[in-house]
């Protein structure tokens, strides 16, 4: 009988460590990645359907936003950058579909790079992307929201200039 109970307490125990590194890690905002991410067609872009896609496109630099969040108990001082992501080659359009917030910083020198990026999809929150930021878009290049927006958060960023991951994922 003491061998049956010392097994549930052993087995309460671990319960216990599991739940509480659970709670830590949605605490912390942890997400694990996937082996394989789904590529998608630009224009079927949705996180109700695939929530870790691969997805070509055309980051537009000129309206770039330089966020910065202060540390906390549990999260580090980071810099983002915000920019638009359009369909592949579009270099006109001025209606955004999809934020992407990364922290690589883009090229000074460039206004447009073709990439493939590889991240997860969602919908924008506002503790990732502030109210305003449609307004920073609009004068820094005349952009404003598409009827429906996305925010992408890239895991790996593939392009001419070589291949970048982002730091912190597991």
């Amino acid at each position: 009988m003491a061998s049956s109970a010392r097994g549930v307490g052993i087995g309460l125990a671990i319960a216990a460590v599991v739940v509480l590194g659970g709670g830590l890690a949605m605490m912390l905002g942890a997400e694990i990645v996937p082996d394989a991410f789904e590529t998608v067609a630009f224009d079927t872009l949705d996180p109700s359907q695939a929530r870790w896609v691969r997805v070509e496109g055309t980051a537009h630099y000129q309206p770039k936003i330089k966020q910065t969040t202060a540390g906390s108990l549990f999260k580090e001082p980071g810099t983002w950058w915000v920019f638009p992501f359009l369909p592949e080659g579009d270099n006109a359009e001025r209606a955004v579909p999809v934020l992407v917030r990364t922290r690589r910083e883009p090229e000074r020198i460039i206004s447009f790079e073709t990439m493939t990026i590889e991240g997860r999809l969602s919908v924008p929150s506002k503790d990732r992307i502030p109210h305003g930021t449609e307004t920073l878009l609009g004068q820094g290049g005349g952009y404003f929201y598409a009827d429906t927006v996305w925010l992408l958060e890239p895991v790996r960023i593939v392009s001419d200039d070589g291949v970048w991951e982002e730091p912190g994922w597991e």
